[in-house]
């Protein structure tokens, strides 16, 4: 009986130590969104309040388990998980020439998307709600010293989701505009 007793303890003991270290990562990640949080202004305010998003729902999955729920992260556009190890996940938002470094990408928002040269202006089609909204000069690959080319010939852009605004973060030409 003592013998039990002692493995149950030692389990006990090692539950608390993986709490503690999870404990740990969680709150240095909320630390460097909040310094994130306070440097940031216009455009890249809204990527890393998306960001900070992002890191709540990554504590959740990994805190998950060890509160016996299991929490699984939802792929809506699975068609686009090719491109995204390939392409969106490396592209940084334009910095005019300067060293990018921030990314474009919060694993939702960037996908192939329908752009449209209007009256001087690019407009790119967001596909939650079919609305056409502007691409800020900054944001346009093309436009760039340093441009960053679709790999597949087609348009891309990373967009924020309805709720969050009417933000194009990034987006590139495809061939033919």
């Amino acid at each position: 009986m003592q013998m039990s007793c002692r493995c149950l303890r030692t389990k006990g003991e090692d539950m608390r130590k993986w709490l503690l270290v999870y404990a740990v990562i969680a709150l240095t990640g909320c630390l460097i969104i909040g310094i994130r949080l306070v440097r940031a202004t216009g455009d890249e305010l809204y990527r890393v309040v998306e960001q900070h998003n992002w890191s709540k729902a990554a504590f959740r999955l990994v805190a998950g388990p060890l509160s016996g729920v299991w929490l699984v992260q939802h792929d809506a556009h699975p068609q686009d998980r090719p491109l995204h190890d390939l392409f969106y996940s490396k592209w940084q938002v334009p910095n005019q020439g300067r060293p990018r470094r921030y990314s474009c990408c919060n694993n939702e928002d960037c996908y192939p998307t329908p752009i449209r040269y209007e009256e001087g202006r690019y407009w790119a089609l967001r596909r939650e709600d079919q609305k056409w909204l502007l691409i800020p000069q900054d944001r346009l690959e093309q436009l760039q010293a340093d441009p960053v080319e679709s790999p597949d010939h087609q348009s891309h852009a990373c967009i924020s989701r309805p709720a969050v605004g009417n933000h194009v973060y990034c987006a590139t030409l495809g061939e033919g505009i």
